[in-house]
């Protein structure tokens, strides 16, 4: 009987995408021109300008503040709005002198980004001076202090802009990226490879030739007991988890470059295109009725409460696989009669290894059993012994010696 494949039991469903993030920013100059150019960089950017609460406001009003929060919060389940892909970006135009104001205004808005599920940044743009040191620790750690005397409004608002990509997770730099930025697809190396949000991969074909441009979020991983590389993403649209088998000295220089690849990285990856592996006619009459049990079982198991997981596992074995199964063009073999075969890569290179060592074995470079008894015999040696390796040395033997690594793919799934 066949047995559940495991082929995607180490993947994990990733979180959801962060929320946009609000920003506050105190500009002293007039008509706060350096925010605005900060609006202006990160594209998708809603600002607000934020008025001075009145001293006479009795004690059961609520402030701008307040009222402004409320209505920024607000903002998030307005669908037609579009709200939910922006940055709130608030302002506020207050002197050098002014920072218990300032203070003030950044802790309500920080209290209710924290309540709303968002972070919080602020920054305070001073001509002459800024926070006193004892009192920066106020801001919170996402804070920025810059003086503005000698700097060109473009130059202001490049610095608040690379240091929002400091101090904000990649999942929130996503909200900072121009819409363009991530839509630049690699056409140089892929033209005929369509571009696709991450939501949007089931509705295109298995086959399909598409790419993704995405902020990567985690560093690439081996996964336990594979041979893949596996990491975590991100665009406007969601968050995915990529993976990429590794198949031999063909894969070398990919393997390589995702493994170099680091959070904050914006890229574009390319999903390698599936084919239908087909179970000849012969095994699928063979199969049939087990197949038809096994699904009968499994639809059983899952309106259980009780015993439904012992069902469903039971129908998952008896089901014995699929007649047909989508698999990465990269993970395809084809045979001497044309049909096309699976690869398990991680019984392949297990079975590699093991003739490998088996070969090794017969040599008296790698009979260590001997080595050792001499060793014995003459005490510790102040040298290690080159001609005794292990594993991890020896896995490329001398026929391999001249090999090069070949660049034949790039794409993930």
């Amino acid at each position: 009987m066949g047995k559940k494949s495991n082929r995607f039991l180490s993947l994990t469903t990733p979180p959801p995408l962060s929320r946009h993030p609000w920003i506050y920013v105190n500009d002293p100059t007039t008509n706060t021109p350096h925010a605005a150019s900060l609006k202006d960089m990160i594209g998708e950017c809603i600002m607000s300008g934020h008025i001075k609460p009145d001293e006479n406001l009795s004690a059961t009003e609520e402030s701008e503040t307040e009222k402004l929060g409320y209505c920024l919060d607000s903002l998030k389940d307005d669908a037609t709005f579009g709200a939910g892909q922006n940055v709130f970006l608030i302002t506020e135009h207050l002197a050098d002198s002014k920072t218990t104001d300032k203070l003030e205004t950044a802790k309500k808005f920080r209290e209710q980004a924290i309540k709303g599920g968002r972070n919080f940044a602020s920054v305070n743009l001073y001509l002459q001076n800024g926070t006193k040191e004892k009192e920066q620790a106020k801001w919170g750690p996402n804070h920025l202090e810059l003086g503005i005397t000698n700097m060109t409004v473009k130059e202001v608002a490049q610095s608040i802009y690379q240091w929002l990509f400091t101090v904000l997770s990649p999942t929130e730099h996503v909200h900072l990226i121009p819409k363009a930025k991530l839509q630049a697809v690699d056409k140089q190396n892929f033209g005929d490879y369509k571009y696709c949000p991450i939501a949007d991969t089931k509705s295109h074909p298995k086959d399909a030739k598409i790419q993704f441009v995405v902020v990567i979020v985690t560093k690439p991983v081996v996964v336990p007991n594979t041979q893949r590389l596996q990491w975590t993403v991100a665009d406007k649209s969601g968050m995915g988890n990529f993976y990429f088998q590794y198949r031999g000295a063909t894969s070398q220089f990919t393997w390589d470059w995702v493994l170099a690849l680091k959070p904050g990285d914006v890229k574009a990856l390319p999903r390698m295109p599936m084919v239908q592996v087909k179970e000849s006619r012969r095994l699928r009459i063979a199969k049939f009725p087990l197949r038809t049990a096994g699904s009968a079982i499994s639809g059983v198991g899952l309106a259980l409460k009780t015993v439904g997981h012992g069902v469903a596992k039971l129908g998952d074995i008896a089901s014995m696989g699929k007649a047909a199964e989508w698999v990465p063009s990269g993970d395809v073999a084809i045979e001497k009669n044309g049909k096309m075969k699976k690869i398990d890569w991680t019984a392949k290179f297990a079975q590699e290894r093991k003739d490998r060592v088996a070969k090794l074995e017969k040599t008296e470079r790698w009979n260590c059993a001997k080595l050792k008894a001499a060793m014995k015999k003459q005490g510790p040696t102040k040298e290690k012994d080159s001609d005794c390796v292990g594993d991890s040395s020896t896995l490329r033997g001398s026929e391999y010696e001249n090999e090069k690594a070949i660049v034949s793919e790039k794409e993930f799934c």
